[in-house]
């Protein structure tokens, strides 16, 4: 481990709070000092290991309530038996875990990466729960166990359970995650390590505290509960009897290095592509290898152009001096990261200059329906700001074969990626409800109250958050915000069990929470078998997200929801919305078919293309009026018509069918100051 300067992307920004420079230096000092203990695995004999099934099936009948019987031996001398052959392996394998989320949070403190170090500090919290509760002596645990104490009882049961949790033999394979035993072997948490293990909680999952984190990482209030972590986990790391104690025996060198973003790329095709087709020889990555493999990126042109000026003035003070000649490599954040970081700031900013109050109540229909758009375009770009992030550090690791560090990225991934993927599916099947029930005047459908919870679980759900509500986060009225999803209950709907994604977020996750990928495989995992599982896992996940074609399958429904609900929104509370049909057309829903006239001018021709009527959203009217006419186009073309104005021209039935589009496109509608009948 390194002596590190801790978050120098951001800790210039941070040090406006006046209490942020202490932290700070606490948590260097403590880093220093642990970079002159221990940075290697110990090598214990593969023999003392083989001996865990026999140990933890003691183990395990004496959890059940049937201890040694004093016939057979004196249960002091069992349990002196069992503390000899555990320990043996359970303090060494103490340290894989521990070494590797170290350099995991070294390259989150260097990468500037807010989400990824808030998600190595609460495992590292987790770890610690275990490694305290294990840190005892052969005399402590032999008295415990023979202690006719209730309390010193209950003490000893919930170590001999951690042990056997830590040492049992797991047959599982990649498709066979381990299952939780929440209860029977988690440790009783309380104190300060709990308490920072809980402050990280609203940074780790789609919650408001990452909203927050993505959209202003230079704010002080998440580097302040890092720092706190930070500082909290290292106390309580040196409280460890074994913490500075020199190993004695065989060791070797963690199987991590750091790499830079360029090596890392070059590595991950030539290094971690073969040893994960050692497990799955067929194992393709076109996605990965093109993204990786493109001369230039797109975003570094654009950020470079003048027309971008608006955009890079909005990013943090530490991002606009980054060097577009150098592109990708080195720069704490991806281009195309800064692109969608620049753009999701943008969007918060028109939300709170339109809604500073926060949320309107859903009965101003209008008001309401630009909030929805509003927000459904926020979730939409910071989802884009936390995936780039995540796939530039899962780069990383997988090139480093950290394989607690892949599994980390893996499930943030998975859990970011079944939020964007459900919303649009949720409102999409709202929307069509409340079209159809819409009556101006009357009381509103309950598929609208639906829809303002779901966006509101997920733009603002919360868990206990430190973060200053903004007006995302807020309703006029004041009535509460309900709370977040239930993640399992939004990753079971997004993904089908036993999928692929849904077995890769139950490994990872039983990676995480330390029932797969333990400090007893890693000890003598000396071939890196978890890290080819891991990166076998990570380029699967990593493919899937750099899929377009996947993207685009729950971006063109977010976008469908924020134009539809935008258009709706201008003409809801205009003439539109005092009848009934323009009103409920407004909102996309028709009944029976356009008439011309009435909902539309024009035959067609390039001297009368055909205008739908301003409360109509052209790219829905225009598939209505494709339907009715029975026209199947098969190719389009772009052209202005006699009046100068742009049209698309559709090729259907033996003739050419000119739309005329307004300077928008139809994406909104029209504008005022084009009133097109």
């Amino acid at each position: 481990m390194r002596p590190l300067k801790l978050f120098p992307v951001w800790r210039e920004a941070w040090c406006s709070a006046a209490d942020i420079p202490r932290l700070l230096q606490g948590a260097e000092e403590l880093l220093a000092r642990r970079s002159k203990g221990n940075q290697r695995f110990p090598i214990v004999p593969d023999t003392a290991v083989e001996r865990n099934s026999i140990v933890a099936d003691a183990m395990g009948r004496w959890l059940q309530g049937e201890p040694p019987p004093p016939s057979v031996r004196p249960a002091g001398e069992v349990a002196k038996a069992l503390y000899d052959q555990a320990w043996a392996v359970l303090r060494p394998a103490a340290w894989p875990r521990w070494l590797l989320l170290e350099h995991a949070f070294e390259d989150a403190s260097e990468t500037g990466d807010l989400h990824f170090a808030a998600l190595i500090l609460r495992t590292m919290c987790e770890e610690l729960e275990r490694l305290r509760l294990l840190d005892l002596d052969q005399f402590q645990f032999v008295e415990m166990a023979t202690s006719e104490n209730p309390d010193e009882r209950r003490s000893f049961l919930e170590v001999l359970a951690c042990a056997r949790a830590c040492l049992k033999p797991l047959e599982i394979d990649f498709l066979d995650p381990p299952k939780s035993e929440r209860g029977a072997d988690e440790p009783h948490r309380d104190g300060e390590l709990e308490k920072a293990r809980s402050s990280l909680n609203d940074y780790i999952h789609p919650n408001y505290g990452s909203h927050v984190a993505a959209l202003y990482p230079e704010r002080d209030t998440a580097g302040r509960i890092l720092l706190n972590a930070a500082v909290v986990a290292y106390r309580e790391f040196f409280k460890l009897s074994w913490s500075e104690e020199p190993l004695r025996g065989a060791s070797r060198p963690v199987p991590v290095q750091h790499l830079s973003w360029s090596r890392a790329a070059r590595e991950v095709v030539s290094q971690s592509l073969p040893a994960a087709r050692e497990i799955m020889p067929a194992l393709a990555i076109p996605q990965v290898l093109d993204w990786l493999t493109k001369p230039s990126d797109p975003a570094i042109d654009f950020l470079a152009s003048p027309a971008a000026a608006p955009l890079v003035d909005l990013l943090p003070e530490a991002l606009k001096s980054w060097d577009v000649a150098a592109g990708p490599q080195g720069q704490p954040v991806a281009p195309a990261a800064l692109l969608y970081l620049a753009s999701a700031r943008r969007s918060e900013a028109l939300f709170t200059e339109e809604f500073p109050n926060g949320a309107p109540p859903v009965k101003e229909i209008d008001r309401w329906l630009s909030f929805l758009s509003r927000s459904v375009e926020l979730l939409t770009l910071l989802n884009a700001v936390k995936e780039e992030t995540f796939k530039r550090q899962l780069i990383r690791q997988l090139a480093q074969a950290n394989p607690l560090a892949i599994d980390i990225c893996v499930r943030s991934l998975i859990e970011h990626r079944a939020t964007v993927t459900i919303l649009p599916g949720r409102l999409a099947r709202k929307w069509v409800e409340a079209a159809r029930r819409f009556q101006p005047g009357a009381g509103l459908p309950p598929a609208i109250k639906q829809m303002d919870d779901a966006i509101a679980k997920l733009l603002a759900g919360q868990r206990n958050s430190a973060e200053t509500l903004m007006p995302f986060a807020i309703r006029e009225d004041g009535t509460p915000i309900p709370p977040s999803f239930s993640l399992s209950s939004l990753i079971g709907e997004a993904f089908e069990k036993g999928s692929l994604h849904a077995q890769a977020y139950a490994f990872s996750s039983a990676t995480i929470h330390a029932r797969a990928t333990r400090g007893v495989e890693l000890l003598i995992d000396r071939a890196g078998k978890s890290a080819r599982r891991s990166r076998l896992s990570g380029l699967n996940i990593l493919d899937w997200v750099c899929d377009q074609r996947q993207r685009k399958e729950y971006l063109f429904p977010a976008l469908q929801i924020v134009f539809i609900a935008q258009h709706a929104a201008r003409h809801i509370g205009g003439g539109a919305g005092q009848d009934l049909k323009k009103a409920r057309q407004a909102m996309g829903h028709y009944e029976g078919n356009l008439k011309p006239g009435k909902d539309y001018t024009g035959d067609g021709t390039r001297a009368s293309s055909i205008v739908f009527r301003e409360h109509l959203l052209y790219y829905v009217a225009l598939k209505r009026f494709l339907d009715q006419m029975n026209i199947e186009p098969d190719r389009l073309q772009i052209a202005s018509n006699d009046r100068g104005r742009w049209c698309e021209i559709y090729m259907g039935q033996g003739r050419e069918w000119w739309f005329e589009v307004s300077d928008t496109l139809g994406l909104l509608g029209g504008s005022d100051d084009t009133k097109r009948i």
